[in-house]
């Protein structure tokens, strides 16, 4: 071996990155098990389109048919893509509640969340959706039932 710069440069990199080629270094490269790689949900994500930055025209018509005191504001102001897929679901209650356990329960793990507001507000909605839900069904109600005729 020699004493010069390239001679001692070249001992060092052989001890701080050994050749795989030697059996020793091949059977502790099979030892040696990689992290298992995480669910990286940024590539799974979906492309922000530009329908997602602003509230869609449906997305106002339906804040118009709810009462303001439920209105999500702060929902529509920091994340108006929620907001426009909460419209299009709003009226029909599994596509609701579908929305709603997407949105408020984690199955990332590690996901920043939504400000306690927000939660607050689509909570309300939830409220709102299920009372509706049940007080429509009780308006269309059929007047009469297959028991009420059979029964005449």
């Amino acid at each position: 071996m020699s004493n010069s710069p390239q001679g001692l440069i070249e001992q060092l990199l052989d001890l701080v990155a050994p050749s795989f080629e030697c059996a020793e270094h091949k059977v502790a490269a099979a030892l040696v098990k990689p992290e298992p790689a995480r669910d990286d949900w940024s590539r799974r994500r979906a492309p922000r389109r530009p329908q997602d930055v602003a509230l869609q025209s449906a997305t106002h018509v339906w804040l118009r048919s709810i009462p303001t005191p439920s209105h999500p504001k702060h929902l529509c102001l920091h994340h108006p893509h929620l907001a426009n897929r909460l419209a299009q679901a709003w009226g029909n209650a599994a596509l609701v509640q579908k929305f709603m356990d997407d949105v408020l329960i984690d199955k990332r793990g590690q996901r920043k969340g939504l400000s306690e507001r927000v939660r607050t507000e689509l909570h309300r909605l939830e409220r709102l959706h299920g009372t509706r839900a049940q007080v429509g069904a009780k308006l269309f109600r059929p007047r009469f039932s297959r028991a009420s005729a059979e029964a005449s």
